[in-house]
């Protein structure tokens, strides 16, 4: 009996953590760089960096 009851607990916590919504998952990460021009080859001043989700969402802005 213990044995099932652990079998049908661990199924049913596997089965929670899959249907979590993709903003119920954190997502952390680094992006680094310059944006430069294609013809001068400088970095561009006062450039703005957006993200987006899936959904064309705002996630983030970077301002440098």
């Amino acid at each position: 009996m213990k044995k099932f009851i652990l079998t049908i607990f661990t199924m049913v916590t596997i089965i929670a953590n899959a249907q979590m919504t993709n903003s119920a998952i954190s997502k952390v990460g680094v992006i680094s760089g310059k944006v430069i021009d294609k013809v001068t080859k400088e970095p561009l001043p006062y450039v703005n960096i957006v993200i987006k989700n899936e959904t064309q969402k705002i996630k983030n802005s970077l301002y440098r």
